[in-house]
This record gives structure tokens, sequence and C-alpha cells, in this order.
């Protein structure tokens, strides 16, 4: 931890009275009550951690709020909160193990709360202000710093040793901030009453039950200790997702913190743009790091399973993890026998223990700790150390190597209104399998919108690419898509004081880049030379994750799929419920007919309606992206709240409004089936003057339900060399085109020339079956080939074809005569197409729904 975020010591009861605000816990849960607490200064605090079951009353039910507080009380508070299952061995002199407070003692000794004195555990001593701060900063994950500074406090000196690094931190954060006479009383006891106002004030937020939570306190906590799923937004000092936590997946979306300590095996999601300092894994948790997400530190200390696709600036694997990277890892420092599968960049592999894995592209530096074991791929080949120094050996040629020659260009505000501007710095490097050169920009604060050199608005961000010597004009193509050519001559920029130093003689190709445009270009070709062959066309990515702008990531938002915002009613001039498409809520689950899927909208759709708070939000565009695809609504903020036409509506709070989606879709067979297996990850961007003003992301999750697939029949009657038994009819029966499959055929070029390469079928199914069907679909494929090719014919259409047709037979089936080619002509030699083999697909359809299908082989091997 940096030191700048913590939780609050409190001295003396009156001193609370002014220090406190009072967050409510997650759960609307009544408070027990403690007769003795009702006139207690932190009554509030006792209250809301008895109401969670954190602490209870004595016999009589009593809290004792003035009573100081044991060892061994505490140990089972935190054993409470934290909800810790695992125990350690005991070593404690003082500890049988049968007391009632063993386990608590045990378990916190084990959660690495608990230390001891080397021999005893005292659990019924008194516990002091500074053993109390020490406790409670180990289990929220603050790492104490190595020279601690409490010279602010009149008794700073008198704190130990072994606690002064956790409470320095906390004393910067400007938390602790003493008594009256500027004193800390390191060694005074504290009291029960001023333990749970502790809490209260250090844990904002204590989440014992599923939901959404919004955050927006940089000094206090946040705190997960319940199963399903959980959804945190907004700033934190940091969040702890206890042990307690076994199931569902906690999600930080847009989350800031310094910490996030997962010590429970629930799934974690790091998404939206969340960005922590230290990431500390001590549980066998999924840890999933998103696109966009940036990590200071991940230390791993479980055998957990790490998946990334963010930025981590270094990763400690202190345990058998497995890790998955597709994004970049600066530095990986394999303290253990670590699995890694890389698609993406590590920049340095520090191996410091025998056994680590490294599948997938090599890292671009790996540097062996002398006395151990090169690392191996999957597949036990050995990976030898790429440096001057360590295990020596064979060369690895790594994935990426640095660029230089780029620089960041400051924006300038071309209207004159907005003086100050941060400073743009750039990074680059290239990925040899590609030879793209990805450059990485960064701000050092915010860019507002301002105006470009064109009077264009936007949050303009400059770098610089030099050119080769010699050179000073080149083509270029900058875009929102890659380009392998260049096609726009452009002069070079020389002499420019804020574009590399300036120096005359170096000549620069300068861009900016729009960081909040709807989709900036970050696409860049350059052809130093045009059509010469001197310099090949050079591709770039520009990468803006670490710009910094004044987009709002939006909270409160509401969501739902069934029902209309709370206290909106149905309204065809402003927002109207659409009943067929309420089938379905997110997180649900059921089973869904066929018919009622195509009746859903305009087949296959959901509806998502929202209400936002307005707090100031303008827009004259919303854009939403699901599953990666965009599609824009040019809709205002100033759109009357009746003028909606059954999409919109506001009030003097929010605006409210719906946006369908899809979620089935028919296949070749025209059978509806779920899409991307029914989870859909959205982002709305709300949009003003071409510029992203507020985002907002969230889930929805239909994976819950199914649709019923319609019925297979069987007995299906199948012929290529006669009509089918049992019919007394033909319809325009085919001899030319009839072949015996049943036993191997050969044929002659010139009897397969006469058949066009093609033979028929007859194909017989129970009428029963199609329940009136009207359509039927044929879909013909073959062993290692895709959909060779689909047709959809109406009954009606059948009967007057003279190439197929279908017939309603006494017999009880109903009868179809269809066409395949079983052979192909190749330099004209004709041949069996493949292997002749056929797997062939009759989905029966009424009124568009399918209703009965059936398949079969044809074997024309």
């Amino acid at each position: 931890m940096n030191g700048r975020k913590g939780l609050s010591l409190v001295l003396s009861g009156a001193m609370m009275v002014s220090m406190l605000s009072l967050p409510a816990m997650a759960a609307d849960t009544a408070a027990p009550e403690f007769p003795d607490a009702a006139g207690s200064w932190a009554s509030e605090s006792i209250d809301r951690w008895g109401a969670a079951g954190v602490v209870n009353g004595d016999e009589n039910g009593n809290f004792n709020p003035t009573a100081s507080i044991t060892r061994a009380e505490l140990a089972q508070i935190f054993v409470n909160m934290f909800g810790l299952t695992e125990k350690a061995p005991n070593t404690y002199a003082d500890l049988r193990g049968d007391e009632w407070y063993a386990d608590a003692i045990l378990k916190c000794t084990a959660a690495g709360i608990m230390q001891g004195d080397g021999v005893n555990a005292n659990p019924m001593a008194m516990i002091s202000r500074q053993e109390t701060m020490v406790m409670f900063g180990r289990a929220m994950g603050v790492t104490p710093v190595e020279n601690p500074d409490l010279s602010g406090f009149t008794d700073g000196a008198s704190v130990a040793d072994w606690a002064a690094g956790y409470m320095a931190p906390l004393a910067e954060m400007g938390i602790i901030t003493g008594s009256g006479d500027g004193s800390i009383q390191p060694s005074v006891n504290i009291d029960r009453a001023s333990t749970m106002a502790l809490l209260d004030k250090a844990i904002t937020v204590y989440i014992n039950e599923p939901g959404e939570y919004s955050v927006d306190n940089e000094k206090g906590f946040v705190v997960v200790a319940t199963d399903g799923e959980v959804k945190i937004t907004g700033k934190t000092a940091g969040v702890v997702v206890t042990a307690g936590c076994t199931t569902g997946t906690v999600k930080l979306n847009g989350v800031t913190a310094d910490t996030v300590k997962v010590d429970g095996t629930a799934a974690v999601s790091l998404e939206n743009g969340t960005a922590v300092e230290t990431v500390s894994v001590n549980s066998a948790a999924a840890v999933d790091v998103a696109s966009g997400v940036k990590v200071e530190t991940m230390e791993v200390n479980a055998d957990a399973d790490i998946s990334n696709a963010g930025t981590i600036t270094t990763l400690e694997a202190n345990s058998a993890a497995d890790v998955k990277n597709t994004g970049t890892i600066r530095t990986l420092d394999a303290g253990a026998a670590v699995r890694v599968d890389n698609s993406g960049t590590i920049s340095k592999a520090e191996i410091n223990a025998d056994g680590v894995i490294l599948d997938g592209r090599r890292p671009s530096t790996i540097d062996v700790a002398d006395g151990v074991k090169n690392p191996t791929d999957s597949k036990g080949n050995e990976i030898k150390d790429n440096t001057s120094g360590g295990g020596g050996g064979d060369y690895y040629p790594p994935s990426t190597e640095t660029v230089g020659g780029i620089v960041g260009v400051n924006p300038v505000d071309q209207s004159g209104t907005i003086t100050e501007m941060p400073t743009i710095t750039a990074s680059a490097y290239k990925t040899l399998a590609t030879s793209i050169i990805t450059i990485d920009l960064s701000s050092s604060d915010v860019v507002p919108v301002h105006e470009n050199a064109q009077h264009t608005k936007g949050s303009w961000v400059g770098f610089a690419i030099k050119a080769p010597e010699g050179v000073t004009s080149a083509y270029y193509t900058f875009g929102t898509e890659a380009s392998d050519t260049a096609s726009s001559p452009v002069e070079l920029t020389t002499g420019d004081p804020n574009v590399g130093g300036g120096a005359e003689g170096e000549y620069y190709f300068v861009a900016f880049v729009n960081a909040t445009a709807v989709t900036p270009k970050t696409y860049l070709t350059i052809d130093w030379d045009g059509e010469g062959e001197k310099y090949a066309p050079q591709k770039y990515e520009i990468n803006l994750a670490s710009v910094k702008t004044d987009v709002q990531k939006l909270e409160n938002v509401t969501i739902s799929l069934d029902k209309l915002p709370e206290g909106v009613q149905s309204s065809e001039t402003g927002l109207a419920f659409d009943g067929s498409t309420a089938l379905v809520s997110n997180g649900g689950s059921g089973t869904l007919t066929q018919e009622q899927v195509k009746g859903m909208g305009g087949g296959g759709e959901y509806t998502v309606y929202y209400a936002v708070p307005q707090e100031g939000l303008e827009f004259d565009k919303i854009v939403r992206t699901v599953n990666g695809k965009d599609t824009e609504w040019s809709i205002s903020s100033d759109t009357a709240a009746d003028a909606g036409e059954g999409w919109w509506t506001k009030d003097d709070s929010n605006y409210y409004f719906k946006w369908g989606a899809v979620f089935a879709q028919k296949n070749e067979q025209g059978i509806w089936e779920m899409t991307d297996n029914g989870k859909y990850n959205y982002t709305i961007r709300f949009v003003k003057d071409g510029n992203v003003v507020a985002t907002y992301s969230f889930s929805v999750d239909l994976s819950g339900y199914t649709i019923g697939k319609p019925e297979t029949v069987a007995d299906v009657k199948v012929q290529t060399n006669g009509w089918v038994d049992g019919s007394s009819a033909t319809i325009a029966r085919d001899e030319a085109h009839e072949l015996d499959l049943s036993e191997k055929v050969s044929l002659t070029q010139a009897d397969v020339a006469g058949r066009n390469g093609e033979l028929v079928e007859y194909s017989g199914v129970p009428t029963e079956k199609l329940s009136e069907a009207d359509t039927v679909v044929r879909t013909v494929s073959r062993p290692g080939v895709d959909t060779l090719g689909t047709a959809t014919m109406t009954f009606e259409a059948l009967k007057g074809d003279s190439r197929m047709g279908t017939l309603t037979e006494d017999d009880g089936y109903t009868y179809f005569k269809f066409g395949t080619t079983f052979a192909e002509q190749k330099d004209g030699v004709w041949g069996v197409k493949g292997t002749g083999d056929y797997t062939e697909t009759l989905t029966f359809l009424k009124d568009g729904v399918a209703i009965a299908t059936c398949s079969y082989t044809i074997k024309a091997g």
C-alpha cells in the first residue's frame, strides 16, 4: 500500500463523535438490541456490527461498551467478519485447543492476522490500540512501510517497531489524527465501543448480500463477505474478498483502489478501466484482469488461475499458479513453479524457482537466477537464459523489442481558452512476430476537451515518430482500421521545439489522436519513401489506455429486462413497455419454446430498460457496444419526455430509455438458437459533439435459459433407386437419376456425365409429426465441410416443381423428392465429391416456427 489510504484509529469517545461518518451495512437488517449500548456514544456502530452478526452480546444480552477487549475476543470478531475457516497448527504454549476461543486464534494465525509473541498467543490479555491497528492492517492487506515516520505525534517515538510500519501510512493519510494533546497513546487498551467505531469508520461498505454497490471513499475499505454476484463501482482504499466468499463472482467495475485482497475462492473480475496498485491473491480463486485494466503489482500467493488481458507492471508468482496472458506483463517474477500460457507480451521473466513452465510467446528477456533450473515448455523442452548472466546456454529470441525515436507531443488549445495542458509521454515496442510497433501514450493529468489546429473539439494527444536520416517527407494512412498501404503524402516536421527538442535536421511525423472519440484513430501506416524500395510500409498501433480524460464513469444506473424503471408509466409517446420481449430477465432461467422466441419482438429479441441519473449529463448520441459490436442512436438529452415515441422519456432526475437486442437467431435449418452462449457484455457511451462524455458498463446473463428444440422425427424412409416402399403413387419419378447404393456400384464416365453428377432421393416422413407444416428447410453437408447448401421451400411450391415434389399418401407418410450432387468434374474428369457421404437435415416449419426435424445420411462414396 502506498500510504495514502487506510483506516481510522479512534482515540477517544469525544473525538469519535465529530470524526465519524457512519455508513450503513449493505444488508438492511434490523439491528439487535443491546440494552446497555443504547446510550453509548458508539451505539450506531455497535448496532451496525451486531446486525451484521459480527458481534454478539453476553449471556444477559449486554454489549458492555466500556469494557476493554481481549485478544481472543478481537480474534473472534475477525473470524465472524471475514468468514475465516482455515486453522493453523497450534504452536502456542498457552493454548490447549479446547478453549472457546482456540479456533478463532488459530484461524487468525492462519490468515496472518495474529502472530503472538513467538511463544504465547496471550488470548486473555487486553489488547492495546497499536495491537488492534496492526491486526486490522494485516486483515485489510495494508503493506507496512520500511521507514515509518510518526514524528507528528507527541508520543510517536513510543510506538513499537512492529506497529509503526502499519500506523505510519495511516497517519500520513490523515486517518490517525491523535487526541487533543497530539498523542496517539499506542499502549492504552482499546475498549469495545471504540473497536466497533473503528470498524465502522474504516469499512465504508460491508457486503453480506449479493447486489450492486457504489462507493466513493478513498479513506475506507470495502469488505465482501457473501456468495453470489457482487458488483462494485467507484473509489475506495481497498477491497477485501473474504474467505467467506466461496462461490459466485465479485466484479470490480471501474474501481480505483490501492489494494485488492483476495482470500476467498469466488471468481474476481477487474474490468471497465479498473486501476489497482496492489492485488494480492491468497486463495485458489480465478482472477480475471480485463483489457484496459491496470495493476501495478499482483502478488499470487496461492494456486490460483490468473487471466490477464490488461496491463500488469509486476506479477509476483509465489505459488504454482496458472497464468494466461493475452495482455501485457512488464515483469514476471517467478518465485514458484508457475505455469504461463502467453499470447500477449511479457517484457521480462525473472526465473527464481525450479519447475517454471512457459508456453506460447517467449518473454523478451529471460533471466534465470544462479542455481535455478531453466524453465521449460509444457512438452519438456528447455528454455534457457537469454541474458548475459544467469543460467547461460542457448539464445531464444525475444517476442518484442523496444523502439526508440518516438516521443509524446503535448496538446495545445487553439481556441486560447485553456492555457494549462498535461504532459504527454510515449513509449514503444515492436512485436517481432508481426513487425507491428505499439505506441503507448500516457498523460500526466486529465486531457480536457479542446480545439485542435482544425478547430475540432476533442481530447487530443500527440506523438511524433523520428524519420530515418535524410527523409523529409513520407506517405501515411491513419484511421480506425489497419492498412497495408500508406497513400497520403505529408511533409515532415523539423525545428519545432515542442517536437523532439526541435533540433534542426531531425524530421518527425507528427499526429494527434482524439482520446474521447467514439472510435479513435489508432492504426497508422507510414511509408518513408512512398513507392521506393528502401523502406517497407511500417504499421503502428496506438494504445490510449493510460491517457486520462474527463469521461465520466456513471454510477447508480439501473437496468431491467422485464419491467419499466420504477415510477415510469408505459406511454406510446414516452417510454412504452414491450411485453413480447419480457419473457427473460437478467440472471433468470427457464425453457423457451421455438414459438415463444419467434414472438419476442422481431424474433429472438429482448429489451433493456435504462434509468440514467441526469446529474448534468448532456448528450446528442448514445453508442451501445454489445460483445464488441457497436450500434448508434441519435437521441439528445434535450428530447422532450413526451416525444420518445415509445422509446424515451425523462423526469427531473433521470433519463429513461429502452433498447432492443438479439439473444437468439435462426440457424440454417430455421431453428432458433441462443447467441454468444447467452452472455452479453455491454458498454453504453454517451456522446456530445463527437466526444464521449460518459460511459456505463454492465453484463446481461441469459445463459440460464434454454430454447427448446423441435421434435426429432424417427422412422424416416429414404430410397435412391426406386419409389419408397409403401407409396402407391409417384411424384414425377426420375429413374434416370436413381442409383442403388445398397452395394458397391461402378459407374463409367459416360454414366456420370449422363446423370450430370446427380442422384435422386425419395424420403418419407410420418405425416402426424408434421402438424400441418407448410415449409421445409433442407440442408446438405458432408464430413469436413460446412453446409454445402440450404433451400427453403413451401409445400405448395414443391407440388408444382417438376424436379422436386411432395405428396401425402394414405400409408401415413408424406413423401419428398430431392436431388443431390454426388460427383464433380475436374479437368474434364468426373470424380466423387469429397468422401461421397452426405448428411441431409429436413426441418419443418409452421408459420415460420420449427416444429419437427429429421436427419439421414446418403452414402454415395
